[in-house]
Formats: structure tokens, C-alpha cells, sequence
């Protein structure tokens, strides 16, 4: 893990999950490249944030995975923009906890904690696999200027996040009338059927509006979540089998009894990489990027 305390002035960091094993996609997935100079998704969210006004950038990835990742952003990134990593170890846990040996990580929950030495200010976490659009880092961005400690999710119309090639898990996001977040339910395999969209839900069979709110892992957070993270983990760690995930939504889910998370809708379209067969339709939808990331895109 990197430990640089010293970056430019940035209205938000960007946190980024880039440690899974991409077992359904049968490869490291942060780094899967499109069009002529393998232009990364990951690379396309770090260009929109960096239009926002993000000047610092963190990585959460595996061990012994740092080389890799430099070598694919080299000489490839502004000069203003810092690039941190924290590893997401299994040997890194609070209260000097200690969990048996296992082959998958522990969780999106204890990814993010995993960078809790490296953020100071305000930032947004977003999955390593996932095109989430300008709109959102804009957002974001005008969020943490007007409310800069409170947590926020941007969430996508269902009709927006959906593959072409199976079905997707995704979390249903329910609202009050103040647009704070009431809760957000996990529904699976939602999939288009000649019927129109429909999920599974506690084993039955729902149907599901197509501009019903997402989750896509688009979260805006402030520091103070790393106690919260703190807490979480380690009494998932006392109780967790061998392959239980403690996962970041859970922490918020916990946190919704004393914390406001404000409601946004992007207007985006999300795409990212679940299956291999996603590749084709990555690359169709980068085809229509906006004019200022599709000449990122065609760029060397």
C-alpha cells in the first residue's frame, strides 16, 4: 500500500473496487481494453471525474497486482492527477482480527476500508468493471460542493443497467418524499422477457418498471464511514463463515437510522462487464460516447 499523504487540490477523491477475481467474466476485468489504444472503462471514469474536478484517485486491488496496474497507466495520466493503491488483504482487519485463509476476498465493505489511511476529504466509490457516464461524476461533484459531509447514492433507471446476455443482480432503490434513501432490496436475475422486465424476489417472480431506481455501487461518502466500517467488520469477522462477504451496502443499509443518504438519478447510460459475452456489447455502446469522452476514447 502506498501511503503519499500529499495531492493537489480536488473537490472529491475517487475510490475505486478493482480487487475482485472476475470468476463470471474469466479475467481481471479493470483492465479489459476497447478500441484501438485498449482504452479501459476504468480509465473512461477516471477521465469524467477528472473533468469534474476529482484530482485524486485511489485503487483497492489485489495483492501482488500494483505492477500490472502501473504499467497499463503509464504515461497515460495528467500530470495533476495522483494515483494511489491499497491492497485488499485478508490479514488487514480491525482490531487486529484474524479470519481463516480463503480464495475470494472478504467484501466491498472491507475493500473500502482497506484505503481508510488514503482518504481525507469527501469521494465517491465506484466498481473497477462499470461505465457510469459524466453525468454522475458531475453530480457528484456539485453534491460534495453544496454538502461535502453527507453521503449520497446516484442511482440509474433499471432499463439503463440491463445485459443483453443473462440475467443481472441488481438493488432496488426506494426513496422518501425528501429524496433521502429508504432502503435499497436485492433483487435477482432481472432479465427482459417478452412479458417486459422481471426479477427474482424471495423465490418468486416480480415484475419491475423500467425506470425503477438502481444501485450500480455509485456511492458519495465522507470519511466519517470508516468507522462505521470499523465497526461492521469486525463483527462480521466473529460470526462470518468461510464464505460470507460483508458487502458496502449492508454498512449503509445499517447507517440509515442516523444518517440522510440524498437520492439522485443519473441520466447515463450504465454498461459494464458481468459475462465475457459483454465484450461485444461494451464495445458497441462505446461507439455512442459523448463528443468529449469519445475523443478521450480515440486518442492515444
Amino acid at each position: 500500500m502506498t501511503t503519499s499523504t500529499k495531492f493537489p487540490a480536488s473537490s472529491f477523491s475517487l475510490v475505486v473496487l478493482a480487487a475482485g477475481l472476475g470468476s463470471r467474466f474469466g479475467g481481471h476485468k479493470p483492465l479489459a481494453g476497447f478500441g484501438p489504444h485498449n482504452i479501459t472503462l476504468l480509465e473512461l471514469n477516471i477521465f469524467n471525474a477528472y473533468q469534474a474536478g476529482c484530482r485524486h484517485v485511489v485503487l483497492i486491488i489485489a495483492p501482488q497486482t500494483q505492477q500490472v496496474f502501473n504499467e497499463h497507466f503509464a504515461q497515460k495520466l495528467p500530470s495533476d492527477l495522483t494515483i494511489e493503491y491499497a491492497e485488499q488483504r485478508l490479514d488487514d482487519l480491525p482490531n487486529d482480527k484474524v479470519i481463516a485463509q480463503r480464495a475470494k476476498p472478504l467484501g466491498t465493505a472491507h475493500a473500502l476500508w482497506s484505503c481508510r489511511h488514503l482518504i481525507k476529504n469527501g469521494f465517491v466509490v465506484t466498481n473497477g468493471d462499470d461505465y457510469y457516464g459524466a453525468s454522475a461524476f458531475n453530480i457528484a461533484a456539485q453534491h460534495f460542493s453544496a454538502n461535502p459531509s453527507q453521503w449520497a447514492i446516484v442511482a440509474y433507471e433499471l432499463e439503463k443497467t440491463l445485459s443483453p446476455h443473462g440475467g443481472v443482480n441488481r438493488g432496488l432503490c426506494q426513496h422518501n418524499n425528501d429524496n433521502t434513501l429508504r432502503c435499497v432490496t436485492e433483487c435477482y436475475e432481472i432479465q427482459q422477457s417478452p412479458q417486459g422486465v422481471i426479477g427474482q424476489q424471495e423465490g418468486e417472480a416480480i415484475s419491475l418498471p423500467t425506470n425503477q431506481l438502481v444501485s450500480m455501487n455509485f456511492w458519495c461518502l465522507a470519511p466519517a464511514i470508516f468507522d462505521n466500517l470499523t465497526t461492521f467488520i469486525a463483527n462480521f469477522v466473529d460470526t462470518a463463515s468461510a464464505t460470507d462477504e460483508c458487502q458496502l451496502p449492508d454498512v449503509i443499509a445499517q447507517a440509515l437510522t442516523t444518517e440522510k443518504v440524498a437520492v439522485y438519478r443519473s441520466q447515463s447510460q450504465w454498461f459494464g462487464l458481468t459475462y465475457a459475452d459483454d465484450k461485444t456489447w461494451v464495445r458497441e455502446q462505446l461507439m455512442q460516447l459523448t463528443s468529449a469522452e469519445q475523443a478521450f476514447y480515440s486518442q492515444k
